[in-house]
């Protein structure tokens, strides 16, 4: 009984680590949800570098130092992986 017990806890523990995979449009970011973890994958298209006032060339290419998108990668571990996450705004 003891030993049926133990089995089952470690397949139920096994269960709570399978990630359900959600992609975004909004640049590329990932998201990998379980029950005790969640991983944010950002590429995030940088509003900075499409502003009006971004630095372009004569022929309206980008040319500034900000990068086209902002990448970062965000771990949560259970019990604060089912709040909001924050949402990527500036480069690290």
């Amino acid at each position: 009984m003891k030993k049926a017990i133990i089995i089952t806890a470690v397949i139920l523990f096994a269960l709570m680590l399978i990630p359900v995979r959600t992609q975004y449009k909004d640049g590329g970011t990932v998201k990998y949800h379980a029950i005790l973890y969640k991983v944010v994958k950002w590429h995030v298209i940088n509003p900075d570098a499409y502003s009006v006032d971004a630095k372009r060339d004569q022929n309206g290419n980008y040319i500034g130092e900000e990068p086209l998108y902002l990448i970062r990668t965000d771990v949560y571990i259970f019990p604060f992986n089912y709040g909001e996450e924050k949402y990527v705004t500036e480069k690290r």
